[in-house]
């Protein structure tokens, strides 16, 4: 990636800048290394448009050079379809011919003075004006012809247009500096008034237009980034939050591009370079962030959905959360010591039963809520009466599918009696005994995961029961008998997640456990909650990231932080699959939802480059060490050492700017290196004290779900 800034050129591999400035023949020169506009040739050049003039830049050489350094504050390139250049030298039009070597210049002063420029589908060249008018060139008589874009709206304080886009079937899309968005037809000669205004009623100001996508376009402006679906004529507006860190770092957007993988960047005044990554864009992200509609805690532990559709949160940190998924309204439900009030702010147990909301609470009892009007109805708390609760820690709650109640507290499990509204002890789980979790499976049997008692089981109907727990011999067995999770899965396949001990599947027939832990694939062996999405994966949270396991070919495929998560610490039993296949996960800073089914896949392949070579840690730089190194390492293939540089260093990427954190390399010196060796994070090899000979230094990568690049970049 190449960024323009206020200091000279800078090249961006994933993981570091390089900058390259301009050497001006003029060493008395105040201009600055200013860039105002960058314009990527077919041929692979890089066109620089600069203060200081019009630049080409020099891969293999590592700098810009001077194409005209005659005319100040270049900014608009395009070469057209007849392979020539245009740009813009302040304000005036510039046509150069390659075959011919010819400047053809258009003054400001007698024509217009120019802004902006694009290229329609038909060829034909366009320009925008300060003054609110289109601009388009006649080939065949050398001259423009004018469209007001201003005459049928209301009068503004400016008519600057700052950037013209072209898109499909005549069509330009316009920003301007005082009345927002505007679209041109070229069919019609007409245009109409897209977005004028803010929220606020201020003019919405626009810097940069790009075409993300055939039906969608992005608008940097001075409020934030404003995205246009064509198709629906609706716009969106994203803007900085200040307690969101994954909102724009400032609301000043002055340009935009989007890259090879679909990422989309954003250059801001203030707050640097902002990128959106589409391949994980699919994770939305709740945190408290105290907006109006934040969720209040951020250790989330339970979520379930009530007939209404809403979401139901449940927080260790601060209380009870409902969201509404259309509207994203939240409502926040704390602890007041009012009688109609949650008991506690630490919830540990939610479950739904017609209207009414069970809430276990940590040592605060149990609250029954009716979910219409926010109030608590009834509460329980531990008794010395045969059939009170012995425990006021409510732990998991579970309805079958007969309609009865089980309640698992840290000391055992009880079933709820509703002509009597009390409780009874469960005898088939011992008591003291601490359940974590609570399911129900295809056969009506009742499942009992507990701390470090394993499992238990039982069927109320034919009161068979058993009990499974880790045999140190046995490696069909039970990892670990701490368990924080029990699944059931389309298969009819038991899933355990435990602490410490990893996964554990239980067969249909019930009686062989298969493993899988950190050597299966696992990022942890600490698994919190196992879900299944609409085709059959399993969704796993860990203490390392979130899971996507393939059980039909038994993959797995990873995501952290860096791949767009909150954080990698999820929380304990905490996940749920709503209605419309909708998957959430509560973490300990907050909670994520996702459809799978809305992924984007990614097939892009990244191309290896090296990026730095070291000699006795000092950088070989081109012209200064030309014995050594004549080109750029980018294009270098060989380089040839005298007998006392036998201490190198390597630098490396891959450019894939989705997650370059969890982008893994695998490199081998042919000539001194037996097997290839497997890095993670580090992108830096040493080498010292080569002996004399010829070496071929090999390099790949996996990027992109951990697919290793077939292709090999041979370098020394």
């Amino acid at each position: 990636m190449w960024f323009g800034t206020k200091d000279g050129l800078n090249r961006f591999d994933g993981y570091r800048f390089k900058t390259f400035n301009i050497n001006s023949k003029n060493e008395s020169s105040l201009t600055r290394d200013l860039i105002y506009s960058l314009f990527p040739g077919k041929d692979g050049k890089l066109w620089v448009g600069s203060q200081k003039g019009l630049y080409q830049f020099d891969g293999q050489k590592e700098r810009l050079v001077p194409f005209i350094d005659t005319l100040a504050d270049i900014y608009g390139i395009l070469i057209d379809k007849s392979n020539q250049l245009w740009f813009i030298s302040s304000y005036s039009v510039y046509r150069y011919n390659f075959e011919k070597k010819y400047l053809q210049a258009f003054p400001a002063d007698k024509n217009f003075y120019a802004t902006s420029l694009c290229e329609l589908d038909d060829g034909s060249i366009w320009f925008s004006t300060i003054d609110g008018h289109l601009q388009r060139f006649d080939n065949i008589s050398q001259t423009f012809k004018s469209y007001n874009v201003f005459v049928h709206s209301p009068s503004p304080s400016s008519r600057w247009i700052k950037k013209i886009v072209a898109d499909k079937n005549g069509i330009i899309l316009i920003g301007t500096t005082s009345q927002g968005i505007k679209k041109f037809n070229y069919s019609t000669a007409d245009y109409e008034d897209l977005l004028t205004h803010n929220a606020n009623k201020t003019a919405v100001f626009v810097r940069d237009i790009l075409k993300a996508q055939d039906n969608e376009f992005w608008f940097a402006t001075e409020t934030g980034i404003f995205i246009l679906n064509t198709e629906t004529g609706k716009f969106t507006n994203v803007r900085k939050k200040n307690l969101d860190p994954y909102s724009l770092s400032d609301n000043a957007i002055y340009t935009l591009h989007k890259d090879k993988e679909g990422g989309i960047w954003a250059g801001s005044y203030f707050g640097g370079i902002n990128y959106f990554r589409k391949q994980y864009s699919s994770f939305q992200k709740y945190f408290p962030d105290y907006t109006a509609n934040s969720i209040s805690g951020s250790a989330v532990r339970e979520i379930c959905e009530d007939g209404y559709g809403n979401i139901w949160i449940g927080t260790e940190d601060a209380g009870l959360n409902k969201l509404n998924p259309i509207t994203g309204k939240v409502t926040r439900f704390e602890s007041t010591g009012a009688s109609n009030s949650i008991a506690y702010s630490n919830i540990h147990g939610l479950l739904v039963d017609k209207n009414n909301l069970w809430i276990g609470t940590f040592e605060h009892g149990l609250d029954i809520m009716d979910v219409r009007s926010g109030n608590v109805i009834k509460h329980f708390a531990n008794g010395p009466g045969s059939n009170d609760l012995k425990s006021n820690f409510i732990v998991s709650l579970l309805q079958t599918k007969s309609g009865d109640i089980y309640i698992g507290c840290s000391n055992s499990l009880y079933k709820y009696l509703p002509k009597t509204s009390n409780f009874e002890l469960c005898t088939e789980v011992p008591f003291n005994i601490f359940v974590s979790s609570v399911r129900e499976d295809h056969e009506g049997n009742v499942w009992v995961g507990t701390h470090e008692g394993g499992i238990y089981y039982f069927n109320p109907v034919t009161k068979q029961k058993g009990h499974f727990k880790n045999e140190p011999n046995n490696n069909n067995s039970l990892t670990t008998n701490t368990i924080n999770a029990i699944f059931e899965d389309s298969f009819q396949q038991l899933w355990f997640a435990t602490e410490g001990g990893g996964l554990c599947k239980l067969s249909k027939d019930r009686k062989l456990f298969t493993r899988y832990t950190t050597k299966e694939g696992l990022p942890s062996n600490f698994v919190f909650k196992v879900l299944e999405d609409n085709k059959q994966n399993l969704w796993i949270s860990t203490s390392k990231g979130l899971v996507k396991l393939d059980i039909i070919r038994n993959a797995t495929t990873i995501y952290t932080q860096a791949k767009g998560l909150l954080n990698d610490q999820f929380n304990y039993n905490s996940g749920y699959k709503d209605s419309n296949g909708k998957l959430y996960f509560g973490s300990v800073r907050g909670m994520i939802t996702f459809n799978p089914e809305e992924f984007h896949q990614t097939k892009f392949v990244p191309p290896i480059y090296i990026t730095g070579f070291q000699v006795h840690n000092r950088e070989l730089e081109v012209n200064k060490d030309t014995s050594v190194l004549k080109r750029s390492i980018v294009y270098t293939d060989k380089i040839t050492l005298p007998y006392d540089q036998s201490s190198i260093s390597i630098d490396f990427a891959a450019l894939s700017f989705t997650s370059p954190e969890v982008t893994e390399y695998s490199y081998i010196m042919k000539g001194l290196d037996k097997d290839w060796t497997y890095i993670k994070s580090n992108r830096k090899v040493y080498y010292t004290n080569l002996e004399p000979g010829t070496y071929t230094f090999k390099l790949k990568a996996a990027a992109n779900n951990n697919i290793w690049d077939k292709l090999e970049k041979n370098q020394l």
